[in-house]
């Protein structure tokens, strides 16, 4: 499973995304979309490492 999928499990698990996963994959595609998603995870607790580590690991170009 890739980490994007991951991340989508966790939010839509959490209730903070309630779309598909195709809908949360074209949304991430922005780099917007992606800061928010990062201080949600990040306030939150769902994800504790920098903001550089986050979009290392998720970013688009990165897991494809």
């Amino acid at each position: 499973m890739d980490e994007l999928q991951k991340l989508y499990d966790v939010l839509s698990r959490e209730g903070y995304y309630s779309k598909s996963f195709d809908d949360f994959n074209t949304q991430f595609q922005d780099s917007t979309y992606q800061n928010k998603v990062f201080d949600i995870v990040s306030r939150d607790g769902l994800f504790t490492k920098s903001k550089d580590d986050f979009f290392q690991k998720y970013s688009p170009e990165s897991i494809q």
